[in-house]
């Protein structure tokens, strides 16, 4: 955790930091919080690696004393040294960066129109392209509220052939639904500011007509869904955030109504990491994903597609009964953290075994060790004191 910002209880924790480490404690596990700032970093650190494990609690870049790169950097440096952690720097920057919704436009809730650009080039040459096709979104890569998020569609009758730089687009930000006009060569000068930076980024991706309907949010603990979030944009709007004054309805995952969702977010889950190039990396622990209704299927049945994956340190503080599934799930996934470095001592220790032999006996039968003698080797490293840091 940082000390500050506007996520703490009157203890100075997250209001579910405490239960989560408790949760872990009644399941036999040390566990307990720890702070972090740069003037404290390497105490932290040294710290840390005694860990098996650290859950991160911190959202991004909102302390006083903390410098997000050199946070990231400490916590690179962990996993790189066996210390579990969830979620890697590397993981939420990919699942929260706008890209995700890109790299998963093969899976069956990604829309193959989606296109990412860098440049300034690339985004005004493309965009004339997909707006002439019908109402396109435009994203910007930074924020949560839907500031930078554009609904865009030509202005007048329908449209043949190419737009020019005069062409008039109407649009609607989703941050808090204000529509305004504007002409296509000015727009995408406004937008230049979003390519601005190391994380620059632009999507562009299809209007879907039913996000007046709002979105559905199904908040996750490692591969389980746990809610399902219904958040309604007031009336004509097309933000489905608080803030701009939509409503969000609670359902338990286990409703009918959303089963054809739950059961396709459950069917393609383990195809997630490897789309977003984090094949060897877990779930996280706590996220959650954002889908947007698409069109009626042939038998009525709705379509469901991907409008954001955000694991930037979600949280259940509205949801503390579920605290044990929290450390259910982090001792699974510390555990499958562990056996994977046991296996790939072993194969080190094997492959090493095997070099030593073939180069001091030409005699050698090609045994490497009996199944005792690993077997005793991998007892030796997962028989250890087991804590999670938070």
């Amino acid at each position: 955790e940082c000390r500050g910002g506007t996520d703490k209880g009157a203890n100075g924790h997250r209001r579910d930091t405490v239960p989560i480490c408790n949760a872990l404690i009644d399941m036999g596990w040390c566990s307990y919080p720890i702070f972090y700032n740069d003037e404290e970093a390497a105490q932290v650190e040294i710290d840390l690696l005694a860990a098996d494990g650290v859950i991160v609690r911190v959202n991004p870049a909102v302390y006083e004393g903390v410098t997000q790169s050199l946070l990231d950097e400490m916590l690179a440096r962990l996993a790189e040294k066996g210390v579990c952690t969830m979620s890697h720097p590397e993981t939420m920057k990919k699942m929260g960066s706008k890209m995700a919704i890109v790299k998963v436009n093969d899976l069956p809730f990604g829309m193959k129109d989606t296109f990412a650009y860098r440049d300034f080039h690339a985004w005004s040459t493309n965009f004339k392209e997909t707006i002439a096709t019908g109402p396109r979104v435009i994203k910007q890569n930074r924020g949560s509220q839907g500031e930078g998020i554009w609904v865009c569609n030509i202005k007048g009758v329908a449209f043949d052939g190419l737009p020019d730089e005069g062409t008039m687009l109407e649009l609607q930000e989703a941050k808090d639904n204000h529509k305004e006009e504007m002409s296509l060569g000015d727009f995408t000068q406004f937008c230049r500011q979003y390519l601005e930076g190391e994380d620059g980024l632009i999507v562009d991706q299809r209007f879907l007509p039913r996000i007046v309907e709002g979105e559905i949010r199904v908040n996750m603990i490692y591969d389980q869904a746990i809610e399902i979030v219904h958040k309604k944009c007031v009336e004509g709007g097309i933000s489905s955030t608080l803030a701009s004054g939509a409503n969000y309805v609670r359902y338990s995952p286990s409703d009918l109504r959303f089963a054809p969702l739950v059961a396709l977010l459950n069917n393609n889950l383990w195809k997630i990491m490897p789309a977003l190039d984090l094949a060897d990396v877990p779930l996280p622990l706590i996220w959650s994903v954002d889908f947007i209704l698409g069109p009626k299927n042939a038998d009525g049945t709705d379509s469901f597609f991907i409008g954001e994956i955000n694991c930037s340190c979600v949280g259940i503080t509205k949801q503390l009964h579920l605290c044990s599934e929290v450390a259910k799930a982090a001792i699974s996934i510390v555990q499958q953290h562990r056996n994977a470095l046991v296996n790939r001592a072993v194969t080190t220790f094997i492959e090493g075994t095997t070099q030593d032999r073939t180069c001091s006996s030409s005699s050698w039968d090609g045994t490497l060790v009996h199944v005792d003698s690993v077997q005793a080797f991998t007892d030796s490293m997962t028989e250890v004191p087991c804590q999670v840091m938070s």
